[in-house]
């Protein structure tokens, strides 16, 4: 079974017990599911399921979000090569700039070259946690990939981790399908020193 329909399917399970106002709400989830629309290597959003769990959360499914976040609806293995041979997967492997494929070791370096660690950077800003792909000891290029209300995970140590966790999720899935090979993301520590005044 395709994870877009496993995830229709357990929405669908899930819809079948709940109130008539909420069993509907997640058949429309269920619905876009089908479609594919947070499949893992959709081009929908910057990180599909991520999207999924920022909108469950904001509808009030936090236990639904949590199975989400806890990796349950991850693209499988066939899934992945699958993209990874596509014109789409081709592609973004291709666009991955050189320092990346260094960073992540799957790239000689260059001869004189000093390795430049890839991080997720996630930072305060306004009403939102942040999360960024940033290089080294900088925000300069950073990408944005996902946002989630701050009030949500303020007073919320677990889903504070489990957003944090789904976001190191999206970076590694991203190397994986590209080459093939999973990166160990590593532990949570202190933003830069450049980075500390304000929101870090």
């Amino acid at each position: 079974m395709r994870t877009r329909d496993k995830l229709a399917a357990e929405l669908r399970k899930v819809a079948a017990q709940a109130s008539p106002a909420n069993a509907e709400k997640y058949e429309t989830f269920a619905k876009r599911a089908e479609t594919g629309e947070f499949d893992d290597f959709a081009d929908t959003y910057d990180c599909p399921i991520t999207q999924l769990y920022n909108e469950l959360l904001a509808a009030g499914f936090i236990k639904f979000a949590s199975r989400v976040a806890g990796g349950e609806f991850d693209a499988t293995k066939e899934e992945s090569d699958e993209w990874a041979r596509s014109p789409a997967g081709q592609d973004v492997a291709r666009r991955l700039p050189p320092e990346m494929r260094e960073a992540m070791g799957f790239a000689e370096p260059k001869s004189g070259m000093r390795k430049v660690p890839v991080r997720l950077a996630m930072r305060h800003e306004g009403n939102y946690w942040n999360a960024y792909l940033a290089k080294g000891d900088t925000m300069e290029g950073a990408r944005l990939l996902g946002s989630i209300m701050f009030a949500v995970i303020e007073r919320n140590t677990e889903r504070r981790q489990a957003f944090l966790d789904i976001m190191k999720d999206c970076v590694a899935d991203a190397v994986e399908r590209a080459f093939g090979q999973r990166p160990d993301m590593g532990d949570e520590g202190p933003a830069p020193e450049s980075e500390r005044s304000g929101h870090g």
